[in-house]
């Protein structure tokens, strides 16, 4: 049973937080009318809020908080930056954007270097190879599938609409709730 909470944890996790991962450049250049330099760049702020939180959980924040807690920490603030991208591109401030994906980043990184924690600390000689593949299937049906509903979130709402806000908004509103079902399965 906990096994299969883990999965469905770490596959709604995943999808929460990776589903506009090809979607954050194309967001920012049709929404808040950022040049192609300025958009290509977004993916460097999202790889360093990772990186520092990464570094930050592996020196102290895990010690300090535990897996579980930074694990939650890491999705909240994932939700949180999820609201603000609607509130960004009602606003069109391309600098608070650029500031909300490093935030996004780190709430990925924090939300993954708990879940990894978590796998690490369930695992005993016996059942180290289901969990590290679970681990892994998990993440790539995750992955996978984020990316696949978030293009046709965005295609198909704007198809509907014809408004790129709204089909970029209807996609961060659906992260936030695929993290809300995952921080519902983090206290099972």
């Amino acid at each position: 049973k906990q096994v299969r909470i883990l999965f469905m944890l770490v596959i709604f996790t995943f999808i929460g937080t990776l589903a506009q991962d090809a979607l954050l450049e194309p967001y920012g250049g049709l929404v808040l009318g950022m040049s192609v330099g300025d958009t290509t760049r977004i993916t460097m702020y999202w790889g360093l809020g990772v990186m520092f939180s990464m570094l930050l959980s592996g020196f102290f924040l895990l010690k300090w908080l535990g897996f579980m807690k930074l694990m939650r920490t890491g999705i909240i603030l994932s939700i949180a930056v999820f609201i603000g991208l609607v509130i960004t591109g009602m606003t069109g401030n391309a600098g608070a954007f650029k500031g909300l994906v490093f935030v996004m980043g780190l709430g990925t990184g924090l939300a993954g270097a708990g879940m990894l924690s978590g796998v690490v600390s369930f695992t005993t000689p016996i059942r180290a190879g289901m969990l590290m593949g679970v681990w892994g299937v998990a993440n790539m049906v995750g992955h996978a599938f984020g990316n696949l509903m978030g293009g046709t979130i965005v295609d198909v709402m704007r198809y509907a609409t014809g408004s790129a806000l709204i089909a970029y908004s209807t996609l961060f509103g659906m992260e936030a709730v695929m993290l809300l079902v995952a921080l519902y399965f983090s206290t099972r």
